[in-house]
């Protein structure tokens, strides 16, 4: 018990955190001052042949159980926040190459991204068009959903050390009930099939 009391207290920190934050992006919405600047921050940036753009890699699930990459192009310059929103949906939308497969359903698109900085965590906020709850599935499945968006992000962003997933404003103990998804996550290095570049 003496060992997990640190992550306790991680995670009990960051869901007060997060809490914080949740109710002060409610407050914003509500407000009349402003409403469309946070908006616009997180949105994703459109390539274009004038924009400055950067090679990254998208870990999909795919055979023998491992993480592998996929190579895109995204814009290099921009709030951090609208940048990580780009690369998450490009998973979200799923790869180009066969035997690799989208970490989650079709539909799942991401609600809000926010960087606590002190801890060096990135909040990504997901949801499904129509409310559902997360995804039903085995545990591998689960294991390489979550860890294809914790690596992924993790790997492409230096300023984000670990992942916190919420699911629809609200923060899940599993997506499945096999990986314990009520604290931040570190990479797992462990699951990539070849090293991401």
């Amino acid at each position: 018990m003496r060992r997990r009391a640190p992550w306790t207290a991680l995670g009990l920190l960051s869901l007060g955190l997060v809490s914080s934050w949740l109710v002060a992006c409610k407050t914003s919405e509500d407000s009349s001052t402003n409403p469309a600047t946070d908006t616009e921050k997180e949105q994703p940036l459109p390539l274009s042949e004038d924009r400055e753009t950067e090679q990254i890699s998208l870990l999909f699930p795919g055979e023998g159980d491992r993480l592998y990459p996929e190579m895109r192009e995204i814009p290099a310059e921009g709030a951090l926040e609208g940048r990580v929103r780009t690369v998450v949906e490009a998973l979200l939308a799923g790869p180009t190459t066969d035997g690799l497969r989208p970490p989650l359903p079709g539909g799942v698109r991401v609600q809000a991204v926010h960087l606590l900085e002190e801890q060096g965590t990135l909040v990504l906020d997901l949801g499904p068009p129509e409310g559902e709850g997360p995804m039903v599935t085995g545990s591998t499945r689960e294991m390489l959903a979550v860890y294809s968006l914790v690596n992924t992000v993790t790997s492409t962003f230096p300023e984000v050390e670990r992942l916190q997933i919420l699911w629809d404003g609200r923060q899940p103990i599993t997506f499945a009930g096999h990986i314990d998804t009520s604290r931040p996550l570190l990479p797992n290095p462990g699951l990539l099939a070849v090293s991401a570049q």
